[in-house]
């Protein structure tokens, strides 16, 4: 296994005229079914190696094992929107392939996933840069979808975090609920205020 780091030299040079040549890079967060996170890493390429991308979860640095060899087999089309329209890309990955299986035996409930582009030089195949392309969450059930007369494989569907901002707040603004936070007394009187007559203008009774 090589460890490669991302450089920041302009080597994008030219890039133009002779081209650049990428890879898709997975991270996927799933969970153990005793609650903690695990994390598994593919990319498009055959051998593993272990890059450095920028986490879209904690915006640090975070190196990742990626894992290839046919553990990628189809990475959709990611819609280019400058909105907060909820975006949607699918993944398929190999059925057979063991670093998938034993991901697959987790919970991946809400999965989340982050893909990134790898961008090489053409003429060294030294990585210029990691770039992030989507962030979303597993959006229902993975479905197993083996293609007529060949390799199968575990397709899944994914949506944007942008659909977070579809949700509603069921709580309620009630006193008890109000004093969850920190005992906070707020809503104290949020029953009886209603009735209360404030006089304006004149001497209260």
């Amino acid at each position: 296994m090589r460890t490669v780091s991302p450089t920041t030299a302009g080597l994008l040079a030219g890039a133009d005229q002779h081209g650049i040549v990428v890879s898709d890079l997975v991270v996927l967060a799933v969970k153990e079914w005793t609650g903690e996170a695990a994390t598994y890493a593919f990319w498009t390429e055959h051998d593993t190696e272990t890059i450095t991308v920028t986490s879209p979860w904690t915006g640090s640095s975070q190196s990742y094992p990626f894992v290839g060899a046919g553990a990628i087999l189809d990475v959709g089309e990611t819609s280019r929107t400058s909105d907060l329209s909820i975006r949607r890309k699918s993944i398929t990955l190999s059925n057979i392939h063991p670093t998938v299986m034993e991901m697959w035996g987790k919970d991946m409930r809400l999965a989340q996933v982050a893909v990134f582009q790898a961008i090489y030089d053409p003429a060294t195949r030294n990585l210029i840069d990691a770039l992030l392309e989507f962030v979303g969450e597993l959006n229902g059930a993975p479905k197993e979808v083996p293609a007529a007369g060949g390799e199968g494989g575990i397709k899944f569907d994914f949506v944007s975090d942008t659909r977070q901002l579809t949700r509603t707040n069921p709580a309620k603004r009630s006193d008890a609920h109000q004093r969850t936070r920190s005992n906070d007394g707020f809503h104290k009187y949020i029953g009886v205020a209603g009735d209360w007559i404030i006089p304006f203008g004149q001497e209260s009774a």
